[in-house]
């Protein structure tokens, strides 16, 4: 679609009337408000990591040049577009010309939404519709709920996490206030839009908590689109589940919310697909569920996260046996009845500690 004269911007991207850019994107689709908006929101997201980069000190010529991974799963890998953030920053554009009819808001169908979400329809700029602001902040997530008389409510992240830690049994390392040292040199060297921080310490064991906060806020929380859940008591269960067990919270997500419904890959219509990044399908129909169906798909995934926990332990019993204890209880800690978790796991994690992988077992 020939709208621009031929330029190449800093990031490599080129305009010259070909249906397919130096993003990979197919262009043959596009009406012209396609065009105009993808355009808009294209440079809106480089300008952003033009300032992100110019803050570290990179020169133009330094610039990443990321081609055809633009449709990549990773917020900083699709430069605002594919699975993860088409909708919210063809919103922003669409929200500075709410008056204008060139940019009149999106009309798709439900259905058409699905399977935008899902990656699974060509993916136009005018097939998104307007993901749900979430009303609650990352500080609602991380701390633990304290009650009037200074009981815990609520064990958040923080509470788990606690401070500087060297276990012989940690496979992470040394860790402080949740973030261990390749967590460290990764944000350190993360370049994306989302990173506010800079001249952290280069030593995890001399990390403050503000900073380690802010990196699980910016490197998990954002970045695998957790702050799209507005229901706290699941985005509390997710983000922990992020952190603890590996940047698969949203595809166990998904799997609690499919075993809720009883939907089956490949069968159900609204099978929710398993994507690391929570993606607007799974994130709106989170924030829809009542207070009674939160707590089954909360208590589904703790379950889920139990289970992921003893398929740990069975592929490095030497290192995950003496992790299992902490694990269990901090599955249990976000349970409805955490009684009842007892009763579903306790006899389970004894037996691999007293029959199932004794030898192992030190308790550090």
């Amino acid at each position: 679609m020939n709208i621009y004269k031929k330029y190449t911007t800093p990031f490599g991207y080129v305009a010259d009337g070909n249906q397919i850019d130096a993003y990979g994107v197919d262009h043959s689709g596009f009406s012209t408000r396609d065009e105009l908006e993808y355009q808009f929101a294209r440079q809106e997201r480089e300008n952003q990591l033009t300032e992100s980069l110019k803050q570290q000190g990179i020169e133009p010529e330094n610039y990443p040049q990321l081609g055809n991974s633009f449709w990549g799963n990773n917020p900083e890998d699709n430069y605002g577009f594919g699975t993860s953030n088409i909708s919210a920053n063809i919103e922003n554009r669409q929200n500075q010309y709410t008056n204008s009819a060139l940019f009149p808001k999106s009309m798709a169908n439900d259905d058409m939404v699905y399977n935008l979400a899902q990656n699974t329809n060509h993916n136009t700029a005018s097939d998104v519709t307007t993901p749900a602001k979430p009303n609650i902040i990352f500080d609602d997530v991380y701390y633990s709920e304290l009650g009037k008389n200074g009981n815990v409510i609520y064990q958040g992240t923080n509470y788990h996490e606690g401070g500087y830690s060297d276990r012989i049994n940690d496979l992470g390392g040394p860790t402080n206030y949740g973030i261990t040292q390749d967590s460290l040199d990764e944000y350190n060297n993360w370049n994306s839009p989302l990173k506010t921080g800079f001249n952290f310490s280069k030593d995890v064991e001399k990390l403050p908590q503000k900073q380690a906060k802010q990196i699980m806020d910016e490197m998990y929380y954002q970045r695998y689109n957790i702050n799209k859940l507005q229901n706290l008591k699941l985005a509390r269960n997710t983000f922990d589940t992020e952190v603890n067990q590996g940047t698969d919270a949203g595809k166990m997500l998904s799997r609690a919310m499919n075993e809720f419904y009883g939907y089956q890959k490949g069968a159900s219509p609204k099978y929710f697909y398993e994507n690391q990044v929570v993606n607007d399908t799974l994130a709106n129909a989170v924030n829809k569920l009542t207070p009674e169906e939160t707590v089954k798909v909360n208590d589904i995934l703790a379950k889920l996260r139990m289970e992921k926990y003893f398929q740990s332990v069975d592929k490095n019993p030497i290192q995950n046996v003496n992790n299992i204890n902490g694990w269990y209880n901090r599955a249990k800690s976000y349970y409805s009845h955490p009684q009842d978790f007892e009763k579903l796991y306790k006899h389970r994690v004894d037996d691999y500690i007293k029959n199932k992988y004794p030898q192992y077992y030190n308790g550090r």
